[in-house]
């Protein structure tokens, strides 16, 4: 997603429940973020702020 203020991208992003997997939390947030739905195929890597 394109951040116009300060003309960057951002990935959407949400948190972690515990009882959550990474993908069950990916498919419930981004939806909820984007409005989209996706199919998760694998894991690509790892953002570290």
């Amino acid at each position: 997603m394109k951040v116009e203020k300060k003309n960057s991208f951002k990935l959407p992003c949400g948190g972690i429940d515990k009882e959550e997997t990474n993908e069950k939390a990916l498919k419930r947030e981004y939806p909820e973020e984007t409005g989209c739905e996706i199919e998760a195929l694998g894991e690509i890597g790892k953002i570290v702020e």
